[in-house]
């Protein structure tokens, strides 16, 4: 139960409220509008090696990566459109079967449904930002 803080619907995205004392509600149809401490998100490894903490708006997702050393993510695809982010670390990204090696400070962008995957050559610390929301990806 959570008190005093806005929330908005995930569903209409239209009605921000406060929640008063002792009132339910169903937290993953909400967003609170608030700070967040990424290290305090529960992790969830997507495939192995591949671990992220995510925070989801109304209208995307962000993705926080801890990726280990020889590990990929199969070839996929999906509807949201993405931008990748290596803030630490070497990743080996191939998209539509173009591939580079991205290091920290570089990005790169995918369009929906364009099939893409991801080798760690070091251990990286990468943030991928998604439109829509992944809803998969929640915890």
């Amino acid at each position: 139960m959570v008190s005093g803080k806005s929330w908005t619907n995930l569903k209409s995205g239209l009605s921000t409220r406060k929640i008063t004392s002792g009132q339910k509600i169903d937290l993953l149809n909400y967003c609170v509008m608030s700070f967040i401490t990424i290290s305090k998100l529960t992790p969830k490894e997507i495939v192995p090696g591949f671990r992220g903490r995510f925070i989801h708006s109304q209208n995307m997702t962000v993705a926080y990566w801890d990726i280990q050393a020889g590990h990929s993510i199969p070839l996929h695809q999906h509807v949201h459109e993405m931008i990748v982010n290596v803030i630490r670390g070497k990743l080996e990204l191939t998209i539509d079967k173009e591939t580079r090696i991205l290091e920290a400070g570089m990005a790169a962008i995918i369009p929906s449904n364009v099939p893409h995957t991801a080798k760690g050559i070091t251990d990286c610390f990468v943030i991928d930002v998604f439109h829509p929301v992944r809803d998969d990806y929640r915890v």
